[in-house]
């Protein structure tokens, strides 16, 4: 469970429990099962489950978990239905919003569109971003579709470690030739970060977005 996550299941319990005393002792005295009636959600049997209460003679601090190391593995997951809900909370900064769908968007077009291929960037165990494809080995023809990398973890080097990985796999389908993508100009653009991968500008314009191209 990532942080994100794990800040709205704690506040969502806190809240219940204030207000339902019932609902405070069932946390206390089953944490699990309290957990699963009220989410629906199995806890896993390796994540330990602690519910604390303070007292005016006992405080409790928790620190969060610390964030991903730049050195940390960076790799493409499958998304599942116990990861969806971190991954779509992952956002870019508030200026680049208007250069990407957000990822619960871009999932729902994912199950509508048959050549759609698509992960979850992890940067050790924390997801970090998001990445879609549309991938046709039929034609030969492959698209970077979506690409992003939430806000807070920009600048580490995560975003261009998991695009030479988007790149190998697409490397490695059938009669790939060529990756291309489109991007809205403006400030904030991805444009340069794709340059910087060896992507070129084809002088193709679509619908406002610029096609830039990576010979394979």
């Amino acid at each position: 469970m990532d942080s994100r996550t794990r800040t709205r299941v704690r506040e969502h319990l806190i809240k219940r429990a204030a207000e339902k005393p019932a609902f405070r002792q069932a946390l206390l005295a089953d944490p699990r099962q309290a957990v699963k009636n009220e989410f629906g959600y199995e806890v896993p049997e390796n994540m330990q489950l602690e519910i604390l209460e303070d007292s005016p003679t006992r405080v409790h601090i928790v620190l969060p978990p610390p964030p991903p190391a730049r050195d940390a593995p960076v790799t493409l997951r499958e998304i599942t239905a116990e990861t969806v809900r971190a991954v779509c909370g992952l956002e870019v900064k508030e200026s680049q919003r208007g250069f990407v769908a957000p990822n619960a968007i871009s999932i729902a077009e994912a199950h509508y569109a048959p050549t759609a291929w698509y992960r979850a960037i992890y940067a050790g165990e924390t997801p970090v971003g998001f990445v879609m494809l549309s991938d046709d080995p039929e034609k030969a023809v492959y698209y970077l579709w979506r690409y992003m990398i939430d806000g807070e973890f920009q600048g580490l080097g995560f975003g261009r470690h998991a695009l030479q990985l988007v790149i190998d796999y697409v490397r490695g389908r059938p009669g790939a030739k060529e990756l291309t993508l489109s991007y809205v100009p403006g400030a904030g653009s991805p444009r340069d970060f794709y340059a910087g991968l060896g992507f070129q500008d084809t002088g193709e314009v679509h619908g406002g977005e610029h096609v830039m191209r990576l010979t394979l």
